[in-house]
């Protein structure tokens, strides 16, 4: 018999469903699986899967920087709306065998109820060491580590090297939703999608910091010689050298023609980035602890932006691509796979 599995997930941005939906295709072959989420969550799965609409965050985008007075005053009532939820998902139809969740507590207090286990999957590595946290990051990690220590396994997903598993922490390799070697070659790609030379991807996430940083750079990127796709601004448009999408599925094909990725530091276009080889110029929302942990992680070898100086980050990076090219690592994607035979197990 299969198994029923309620995913809840994130619906700031694209990322975090990005990073589930392999899990949750892997998944689907012995399991039957319904979705919670809102915001870009509901818009991405409701085509995929059967999903519940639920409340959740909401982030001011200003500035690059979260703003924890004003994530307060725009959730103020948001734990009223998880207890409405809680209790929608208690008394419907769907009785999950296995609750999966990211960022959302609710997934986890709906467990706890339901007397089943939750699996979190999360990029947050919690025995690393963090240092130069100021108070509201420290928060940030007391916040993740109590979502852990309720949850009965964790699976952490890395971007470059694995540690190896400590408890009921599991650690797997990115999770990404296809392998290069399983699209088409570039220069069919380059044909299909009418380019003609590689251009340079912008990848925001459709979430508010991501859309304030496109508005700044639509300023200036038609004056620089380069072809640029963006993705997760909330326009389609063509002009001269610029391509904008909300959302395509086919993501993956863009970004294996690109020559380089300028994109925010959250895990699921990072990841995909370090699996398909491609440069990275990287704008951290500030105060954000996952962010700041993916930029460490990736230290070595992407371009950090500044955003007080935005023209001069691109066109550093345009002229860096070759060596940031060079220095990349080759990382093997096994994430998905490895999830789903974690959560295929259990019982």
């Amino acid at each position: 018999m299969k198994k029923n599995v309620l995913a809840v997930i994130t619906g700031v941005g694209y990322g975090d469903p990005v990073r589930e939906e392999p899990v949750l295709d892997a998944l689907k072959r012995y399991a039957n699986i319904k979705i919670a989420g809102y915001g870009k969550s509901y818009d991405f799965f409701r085509n995929k899967f059967e999903v519940i609409k639920i409340h959740g965050y909401r982030l001011l985008g200003y500035n690059l920087r979260f703003q924890f007075f004003g994530f307060l005053f725009m959730n103020a009532f948001l734990p009223i709306f998880w207890l409405i939820d809680i209790v929608r998902l208690l008394t419907g139809r769907f009785k999950p065998n296995i609750v999966i969740t990211d960022f959302e507590p609710i997934g986890i207090f709906l467990s706890k109820l339901s007397r089943v286990p939750c699996v979190s999957i999360f990029a947050f590595d919690p025995l690393v060491e963090h240092k130069e946290l100021n108070w509201l990051t420290k928060l940030q990690v007391w916040y993740i580590k109590l979502l852990y220590k309720w949850s009965d396994i964790v699976i952490v997903s890395s971007l470059i090297k694995k540690r190896k598993n400590v408890g009921k922490y599991i650690y797997v390799g990115p999770i990404v939703r296809r392998q290069p070697n399983e699209l088409p070659s570039e220069s069919t790609l380059l044909r299909k999608l009418k380019f003609k030379r590689k251009p340079i991807m912008i990848s925001v996430g459709g979430s508010a910091f991501g859309v304030n940083l496109v508005n700044e750079m639509l300023t200036f990127l038609e004056e620089i010689d380069e072809d640029f796709i963006i993705f997760g601004y909330p326009a389609s448009f063509t002009r001269k050298n610029l391509r904008s999408y909300i959302f395509q599925e086919d993501f993956l094909e863009y970004l294996k023609i690109s020559k380089g990725v300028i994109t925010l530091a959250g895990y699921s276009t990072l990841a995909e980035c370090v699996v398909f080889g491609k440069p990275m110029l990287v704008f951290p929302i500030e105060n954000h602890v996952e962010q700041q942990a993916n930029v460490f992680a990736l230290k070595n070898f992407a371009m950090l932006g500044n955003k007080t100086e935005l023209k001069k980050s691109i066109l550093n990076f345009i002229k860096d691509l070759p060596e940031l090219k060079r220095k990349m690592p080759n990382v093997k994607s096994d994430g998905s796979e490895t999830a789903n035979v974690i959560i295929g197990a259990m019982k």
